[in-house]
């Protein structure tokens, strides 16, 4: 189930301005690319080179189609271009970061949320994409280190990322971010980025060749801090799925920072505490219940989880069938012989037994036809 089904409806309990880079545009160019009003980079760099919009007629900087790659915004014309990690630079970040519009409230619940795709020029993909919610400004250290250019880590615990903190891959969807936080109080400012050195940070290598670097860059959309008392945090159990016996799959959602949660399976039986989901290997057809309490709302949710056969594969398949037919003294023989390999006749990789029946049926009926020739 989606969280914020109706945003134009939510937009105005959200304490992030500009939340989709919509407002205070620059067309983006090459020598004139800030990202927008409000925000900024909380680093001794250049506010620039980090937007693309789709006003923009450089190539550069356009949209969908930009330096970074090819990707549609998560809503309106424009997005953000952040590295998280960059392998041929020590411990470079890139950051955004804006003052929020009303200060949250000591123990106050607030949910988060934004947005990200990796770009198609990124050679690594990495975890620690994460928003940080502080009481002051904060920004990186100076003097930079000159290797970076200024674009240096900002060492810090965010609270809101992804349960079990994932490496995100998808460079095709828009993959969400969120959480849900208690306020100490006074918290005014949010940051994106990724706060852990490299040491800390998993990094998987997903691409290679020409027009890719050593970076793990994202494209960023669509950023929200919503009280919890604003909306409902509805108990997400995941979308209804279809595996193959022996297959697994992932049940629930990744928002992290909701303790109170209790997962039962069909026939009752608690299997799971304290998690927004987690990966399942039914052996049969059947269904799983979340149970959730969230700052003070209760909620539950469904998923059914359909077990089909193992589809049948045949490998090397050899099939000889012998007539003989007597007429007087002559003799007549026909051999059919059936060759059924994988490789070249793949539509039989995934027919069920009793299909495959059928098939044969068929065959032997045309064998008898050809024997009485």
């Amino acid at each position: 189930m989606l969280i914020l089904q109706d945003y134009v409806g939510y937009s105005q309990y959200n304490h992030v301005s500009n939340y989709s880079f919509e407002e205070n545009v620059i067309c983006p160019s090459p020598s004139n690319n800030p990202v927008p009003a409000p925000w900024y980079l909380p680093q001794n760099v250049p506010n620039n080179g980090c937007y693309g919009h789709a006003c923009s007629t450089s190539p550069s900087f356009s949209v969908p189609n930009n330096s970074q790659g090819f990707q549609y915004t998560k809503t309106g014309l424009g997005y953000g271009f952040l590295d998280f990690c960059q392998t041929f630079s020590f411990e470079a970040r890139w950051y955004f970061q804006t003052q929020l519009s009303n200060a949250l409230e000591p123990n106050k619940c607030y949910y988060g949320e934004f947005w990200v795709s990796l770009a198609n020029a990124s050679r690594i993909a990495v975890n620690n994409i994460a928003m940080l919610l502080t009481d002051t400004a904060i920004w990186s250290a100076f003097p930079s280190n000159s290797s970076n250019l200024g674009y240096d880590l900002i060492p810090a615990n965010p609270q809101i990322f992804n349960y079990g903190n994932p490496v995100i891959k998808d460079t095709l969807n828009w993959v969400k971010i969120s959480g849900v936080y208690t306020a100490q109080g006074g918290e005014q400012y949010i940051t994106i980025g990724n706060f852990k050195d490299d040491d800390n940070t998993t990094i998987v290598q997903v691409n290679s060749g020409l027009g890719t670097y050593d970076k793990a860059g994202y494209y960023i959309d669509d950023i929200w801090l919503i009280p919890l008392d604003s909306m409902f945090l509805q108990a997400d159990a995941g979308a209804d799925k279809t595996i193959t016996a022996g297959d697994s799959t992932y049940i629930g959602s990744y928002i992290n920072g909701i303790n109170n949660i209790t997962w039962y399976n069909a026939a009752g039986n608690i299997i799971a505490t304290g998690i927004p989901g987690m990966y399942v290997q039914p052996t049969t057809s059947t269904f799983y219940v979340i149970d959730q309490t969230v700052c003070g709302q209760y909620s539950k949710d469904t998923v059914y989880v359909s077990v089909g056969a193992v589809p049948l594969v045949i490998t090397n398949y050899e099939l000889k069938i012998k007539v003989l037919k007597t007429t007087g003294k002559l003799y007549r023989r026909l051999m059919f012989r059936i060759l059924i390999f994988k490789e070249a006749v793949t539509e039989l990789s995934f027919i069920q037994p009793i299909q495959l029946m059928q098939r044969m049926k068929v065959i032997m009926n045309t064998v008898l036809q050809m024997s009485s020739l």
